[in-house]
């Protein structure tokens, strides 16, 4: 059986989840942690639709996050709306 990771592209608006693991390259990586986007952190979605960006919240800071940036941050968790 093949299990396919959850990334931040499934999640929507107004949920929440938990960061797993970066994907991509060490820059790539280099550059989420430096946002706070980093694995065990909550992020919650404020705002996004479809295929396109995501504009999220860690802690008390917001970021926007490129849309091909969302399928390059895996999550551990899906759904939880706060």
């Amino acid at each position: 059986m093949i299990h396919t990771a959850a990334t931040m592209a499934h999640v929507k608006e107004g949920h929440c989840c938990l960061i797993h693991g970066l994907g991509k390259g060490r820059s790539f990586r280099a550059r989420m942690v430096a946002l706070g986007v980093r694995p065990g952190a909550q992020i919650k979605v404020i705002r996004g639709y479809g295929d396109g960006p995501r504009l999220v919240e860690l802690g008390n800071q917001r970021i926007m996050i490129g849309a091909e940036m969302l399928h390059h941050i895996y999550i551990r968790q899906e759904g939880m709306e706060i």
